[in-house]
């Protein structure tokens, strides 16, 4: 990825981190394509959906929804994951969830969110940094 193209997907993960953040559906529809889908891993071990989202309507407002669940003092970091961007999510030093984006045309086409603390674990070494 050039440095060109690189800025530009960090400026739309960090429009979308805000977006959500702020509770701000317009912004956040702004980041995604129309038909984008969103895919979760909650391993049966955290709520999560069983089924892909959807449409950047109904993504968007199952973010929204579920900001307040998130943990009182969490944070989050940009970080590369499996080769794509994402956003890593920690409650304290303790990594919650990993999200991962498709992106073209500086547009979110796909988002991977994984939430399942088993495979948290594996991933967990590889951010401790971030949290030190």
């Amino acid at each position: 990825m050039n440095a060109g193209m690189q800025r530009n997907t960090t400026h739309l993960i960090e429009s979308f981190a805000q977006a959500l953040l702020d509770g701000d559906m317009k912004k956040l529809l702004e980041t995604l394509t129309s038909d984008t889908i969103l895919y979760m891993d909650g391993g049966g071990k955290v709520r999560a959906p069983l089924r892909p989202l959807f449409g950047h309507d109904r993504i968007a407002r199952f973010f929204i929804g579920i900001l307040p669940e998130f943990p009182a003092d969490f944070s989050y970091t940009l970080r590369e994951i499996n080769a794509q961007p994402g956003l890593v999510f920690f409650a304290g030093k303790q990594l919650f969830a990993t999200i991962c984006f498709d992106i073209q045309h500086n547009r979110i086409v796909n988002i991977y969110a994984v939430l399942n603390p088993d495979k948290l674990i594996s991933l967990t070494r590889f951010f401790a940094t971030d949290r030190i």
